[in-house]
């Protein structure tokens, strides 16, 4: 079994455009995603191109032995709170690295935002690996109330 101490965190470059495209495009992550529709590439580009030139926005990806693993982004939405997205490339699933992904994305957030922060991420109900790794990384979920609610919510609190 490979130890999860293996898989290192970097910063997402520019050249990774193409590799968070194919990611974007998984047919498991299009039916995960809150806007199932497949991503044209020009339209990628553009979001790509922002949002790694974006100081408001942090892009991270896993590797291990500098094959790349998956990827985690967060986007501030207001003065304390980040959202989350990630994703685990197809060859690297079922190996428990979603939280890994999730957890390292969370330390290097701390040592690259510049003031305490909320990371919340959203979650459909029927997406249980996500909901998993969300847990297994330590993250609170909120708003279980609901029973019947579509959309799970979990949050961690960054340098507060």
């Amino acid at each position: 079994m490979t130890s999860h101490s293996d898989y290192m965190l970097r910063p997402a470059r520019i050249d990774d455009l193409m590799l968070y495209f194919q990611w974007a495009n998984d047919p498991d992550v299009r039916r995960n995603a809150f806007h199932q529709e497949p991503i044209l590439l020009t339209s990628h580009q553009d979001w790509f191109t922002r949002k790694i030139a974006d100081n408001r926005s942090y892009l991270y990806v896993l590797e291990k032995e500098g094959v790349p693993a998956g990827q985690i982004r967060f986007d501030t939405t207001d003065d304390r709170t980040l959202e989350v997205d990630f994703s685990v490339a197809r060859e690297f699933r079922g190996k428990g690295l979603g939280s890994v992904l999730l957890r390292q994305g969370v330390e290097a957030l701390a040592q690259d935002a510049p003031c305490p922060v909320i990371v919340h991420g959203a979650v459909k109900r029927e997406n249980t690996a996500s909901c998993q790794a969300f847990l297994r990384a330590g993250f609170v979920e909120q708003g279980l109330a609901d029973a019947n609610a579509e959309i799970r919510h979990f949050y961690w609190r960054i340098n507060v």
